[in-house]
């Protein structure tokens, strides 16, 4: 599961009819539709890389094609025809080479809304040629159109970057068609329907994601100033052989400190769901003779507006270890006489010791920081229309 990343998915009307076949038949079928995806993220928080995150992937036979679910995400797949039971689902994965177990949920259900649990897929740990494949039994008084698989993966072995769970295809495989017997007298419409469903939404997301770990400074200390010499004061002919001492050397500067920081991650996360409707109208035909009669008149509009603006920043910075500034040389004496209105005396052969050195200057210090982490990605789900018509 990705690694700054932005999901607009809009699921356009859905479709199916179908009525009691007069001999039913064994078949095999593979997804054909996405009711719904709702994609998690990779095990360090980032949104999964975009070329693991089209749906539609998982459509049709095994073809090495895949859409990752992230950790935790889920995926509804939808069967152009009911089955009846014995039904066995088979879900393809795609793992390359050993790699840590990666699992999910499998359930079932007839009309996308009750949902069966029918067990667990994985992905073998990567063992064995792609796919890797798990088939799964219904229970026999079911009928089945609509498969849903859930990430159940164990983070704890995986790395970062791992995004769960990747599925290839699911396929079904059963008797095409379910009977409605109406035992209950109460489950379908004979006359004229019509539903209009409206919706309209406005959506405004400003997502920021920052981290920082210091504006890092680490630079060598100065080294001090030397000492200056000393003066010799008189005339030139009574000076003769004097001399003052070297002013003292500066001190040293010393080597840069160091720094250490860890990495800086910037991600930011946001899911808009808006305007999604489902409507099921189950034409029985309820006197019994499996015929319905009447109109039916489906309407959906859906008018959305979606503004995102993500920000992610993650900085290592601030931080400072410069080194101590070396102390300054000292200054060596000086010889009388030299100053206006002192005394002149003889001060021929005089002399001064040497300034003293400055100190050393200490070494740089030491920056060592953690990790900045920032997480920031947006999946906008907009205009979800689903209409199914059973006959």
């Amino acid at each position: 599961m990705r690694k700054i990343s932005i999901f607009a998915l809009a699921f356009a009307l859905v479709a199916a009819s179908f009525g009691v076949l007069p001999t039913a038949q064994a078949a095999t079928q593979s997804a054909a539709t996405v009711a719904d995806f709702n994609q998690g993220l990779t095990k360090g928080g980032a949104a999964v890389d975009v070329s693991r995150s089209d749906p539609t992937d998982a459509l049709g036979s095994p073809d090495g094609d895949f859409v990752s679910l992230g950790f935790g995400g889920d995926i509804e797949l939808m069967f152009a025809t009911p089955y009846s039971g014995p039904i066995t689902i088979t879900v393809s994965e795609i793992t390359t080479g050993a790699f840590p177990l990666e699992s999910a949920q499998v359930e079932v259900s007839e009309n996308g809304t009750s949902w069966t649990s029918v067990g667990t897929a994985t992905n073998n740990s990567g063992v064995g040629p792609n796919p890797h494949q798990t088939v799964l039994a219904v229970p026999d008084d079911m009928c089945v159109q609509f498969v849903r698989l859930t990430d159940t993966t164990d983070a704890t072995p995986h790395a970062a970057t791992s995004d769960a769970f990747d599925v290839d295809a699911v396929e079904a495989d059963g008797t095409s068609g379910c009977e409605d017997n109406n035992e209950d007298g109460d489950d379908g419409s004979d006359g004229d329907d019509t539903v209009r469903n409206s919706n309209e939404g406005v959506v405004i997301n400003k997502i920021e994601a920052n981290a920082n770990t210091g504006d890092n400074y680490a630079g060598g200390s100065q080294g001090g100033n030397g000492g200056d010499s000393g003066n010799i004061g008189g005339d030139d002919d009574e000076i003769d052989g004097a001399g003052t001492g070297n002013g003292g050397n500066g001190g040293n500067g010393s080597d840069g400190g160091l720094v250490e920081t860890g990495d800086a991650l910037a991600n930011a996360n946001a899911t808009t769901r808006m305007n999604s409707n489902d409507t099921t109208i189950d034409r029985c035909g309820c006197d019994g003779s499996g015929d319905s009669d009447g109109n039916i008149r489906v309407r959906n509009r859906n008018r959305g507006f979606v503004v995102n603006k993500v920000e992610a920043n993650a900085n290592t910075g601030s931080n400072s270890a410069d080194g101590s500034t070396g102390g300054d040389g000292g200054n060596s004496g000086d010889i009388g006489g030299y100053g206006e209105g002192d005394d002149e005396g003889d001060i021929e052969d005089a002399g001064t010791g040497n300034g003293g050195n400055g100190g050393t200057g200490g070494v740089g210090g030491t920056i060592r920081t953690g990790r900045a982490e920032s997480n920031s990605s947006v999946l906008n789900l907009i205009n979800r229309s689903i209409t199914r018509i059973q006959r």
